[in-house]
């Protein structure tokens, strides 16, 4: 990565290895900003003009210099610790179950926590799908043994955000899946409640 330390630090990584666009391969260029107050914060990811080049400004403390953490890593385990309040998100009892939400459209969506238990086309595996019944027909994120780290916010009693980038392209570009999980000691086992498309 590149750092620029004129006023605030930024990190900047360069990848240009992505899927071919228009005979080239795809440039992907997020650049990460430090703000020691920030856990982490994505913007959303633009296309520079019409030439296969992306960008993402990602805010966060990791950016920092001489920053370092003490959260846990999950180990491919479906745990994760908020050191600022010491809440903690368990989904282990999830493991195994498929959960899934129909919307007004009849389109079912599907999630499959801490590990890539739903099949899609090709017998690909996915956690977290979108479909209609018996055909999976896009991936929109995958379990990453624990590398994606959730954002805690005290809000509603407890709300979890995961952000993924690894799902399947939609119309050639990167999907962007937000994941959030909300503390309700009345839910049961668990459920989906609402999903939309952006």
């Amino acid at each position: 990565p590149e750092l620029s330390t004129s006023g605030t630090e930024e990190w900047t990584f360069r990848y240009e290895n992505g899927d071919l666009c228009n005979g080239r391969p795809r440039i992907w260029i997020p650049t990460f900003i430090c703000d020691p107050d920030v856990e982490v914060q994505m913007g959303y990811v633009v296309e520079l003009g019409n030439f296969c080049y992306y960008s993402v400004l990602v805010t966060t403390r990791y950016a920092c210099q001489g920053w370092t953490t003490t959260t846990k890593q999950p180990d491919e385990e479906c745990i994760w610790e908020d050191d600022s309040t010491g809440n903690t998100l368990d989904l282990r009892t999830l493991e195994g179950f498929i959960l899934n939400y129909v919307d007004n459209d009849n389109i079912i969506w599907s999630v499959s926590p801490c590990e890539n238990g739903i099949i899609c086309q090709n017998n690909e595996s996915g956690m977290s799908t979108v479909g209609t019944l018996d055909n999976c027909v896009y991936r929109i994120a995958l379990w990453d043994d624990g590398i994606s780290q959730p954002t805690y916010s005290s809000n509603g009693g407890g709300r979890w955000e995961f952000v993924y980038l690894n799902g399947d392209t939609c119309d050639g570009r990167t999907s962007i899946t937000r994941m959030v999980w909300n503390c309700n000691p009345l839910a049961g086992t668990g459920t989906i409640t609402a999903a939309n498309q952006n």
